[in-house]
């Protein structure tokens, strides 16, 4: 027997909407649709993809999201972070600059003592952990971005401008180094991340403050309401955030936490369902699983069918199709191994 050995399948939207129109019998055997009727029917298919995530087609948008805090801010909006080069080019900068999402968390201390304040040895471990296969550098690139905490325990942040091989060791070189000290030293803490996360989440499923990156050591946060979260004590207060509120207003989502955090490096670590991707192009890959491939295509090709002249009969055909592969889809969208804990209610802070 013979086998592919891939498992990259994937479509686009040009993919989707030629099986749609096949499906209605406006494209023949071997056809494929035009641009012109791609971009005819590419708004339906981005209003379905986000109506069918409002049933489910949800589980592989899951993704963690970090939110590094400023410590004399309760509120943070997603998506609202300017570019690094433009920060103060808006209002509010100065509380902006110092919060942002972002797609990882990294850290490490470092090992080696570094020959300038603005050089910084990354330990080989941690280009092993993340890479795989040990390549000096890979990990730790121009561009990432990196921190370390001041006296007054804020991050400072840094891009990296180069990364160097030095008597083989991994040097990251910044634009300013550590104030005060002419090299780096050994043990010196270092945060670092690679994206930003920019979009807009439909919901947060759970929270955690990391009050020891070392060590891993989180406290969960309660999510609660806005009228438990007004109701919460001086929210000048200071220490290690607990409680979270979720505001999905238009058009930004953006979370309120208790109390404001009394050290920046206590990072704000989130499980999040994201959106979907837009399909812009004809050429886009559509951003969900191969599984609700089908599913898409049919509910687009019964959205279709009145336009397109299709039999009534024939409408009801496709309509019945496409429900059977939806709830296909939508059965095999499962988490398995999951698992229910009971807990104390927490209303303004208080256990019952």
């Amino acid at each position: 027997m013979a086998f592919s050995g891939s498992n990259n399948f994937s479509a686009t939207a040009t993919d989707i909407v030629t099986i749609a129109l096949r499906k209605c019998g406006v494209l023949g055997e071997g056809q494929t649709a035009s641009l012109a009727q791609v971009e005819e029917y590419l708004l339906e298919l981005n209003m379905l993809l986000h109506n069918m995530q409002v049933d489910g087609m949800s589980l592989w948008t899951v993704e963690d999201v970090y939110l590094w805090p400023y410590l004399e801010l309760n509120d943070y909006k997603f998506n609202d972070i300017v570019e690094e080069t433009n920060f103060g080019a808006t209002e509010e900068s100065s509380q902006r600059i110092r919060y942002r999402f972002t797609k990882e968390a990294g850290y490490f201390k470092t090992e080696t003592a570094s020959a300038a304040a603005d050089n910084i040895v990354i330990p080989d471990k941690v280009v092993e952990l993340i890479s795989g296969d040990g390549v000096p550098g890979e990990v730790m690139a121009p561009g990432d971005i990196l921190a370390w905490k001041d006296s007054n325990k804020q991050l400072k942040w840094e891009t990296i401008q180069s990364v160097t091989n030095i008597s083989g060791l991994t040097v990251a070189v910044v634009n300013s180094g550590v104030s005060g000290v002419t090299s780096v030293p050994v043990g010196q803490e270092i945060w670092f991340y690679r994206n930003l996360y920019n979009k807009n989440p439909k919901s947060i499923l759970e929270a955690y403050c990391v009050t020891d990156s070392e060590t891993g050591n989180n406290v969960p946060l309660d999510i609660i309401s806005r009228q438990g979260y007004d109701s919460l004590s001086s929210f000048n207060n200071k220490g290690t955030a607990n409680q979270i509120y979720v505001d999905e207003t238009l058009p930004n989502t953006s979370i309120s936490i208790w109390p404001q955090v009394d050290d920046e490096s206590k990072y704000i670590k989130m499980r999040v369902q994201s959106p979907v991707d837009d399909l812009d192009t004809s050429g886009d890959t559509i951003y969900v699983e191969p599984e609700w491939y089908m599913a898409v295509a049919l509910k687009l090709a019964e959205l279709m069918a009145p336009d397109c002249g299709v039999p009534i009969n024939q409408q009801y055909r496709l309509r019945d199709m496409a429900e059977m592969y939806y709830q296909k889809a939508l059965d095999s969208d499962v988490e398995h191994g999951t698992s229910i804990q009971f807990v104390p209610e927490n209303q303004a802070g208080r256990n019952f």
